[in-house]
């Protein structure tokens, strides 16, 4: 009975090394340098596939409170190298 929250995720968004991955990395940082920020990371499937199309990531900034949020294509079609 362990739920393990999971899902695949292109190499080149996780590490940073694509334009979306550097904005991806950059809100990662953003949680890790401030504790206790709130932030949330969605997969979204098409179809019947088990890894997700696209990944939604969002941050609660302090200011107001402000949601900071990007979809960042996951698919193999969106990879760019």
């Amino acid at each position: 009975g362990f739920e393990i929250n999971l899902f695949v995720q292109r190499r080149d968004l996780n590490r940073g090394r694509s334009p979306q991955g550097r904005v991806y990395r950059k809100m990662e940082r953003y949680c890790a340098e401030h504790p206790g920020t709130l932030c949330f990371s969605r997969p979204l499937y098409a179809g019947e596939s088990s890894i997700p199309d696209e990944i939604e990531y969002g941050v609660l900034l302090p200011d107001g409170p402000t949601l900071w949020v990007e979809v960042f294509g996951n698919s193999v079609e969106t990879t760019t190298r």
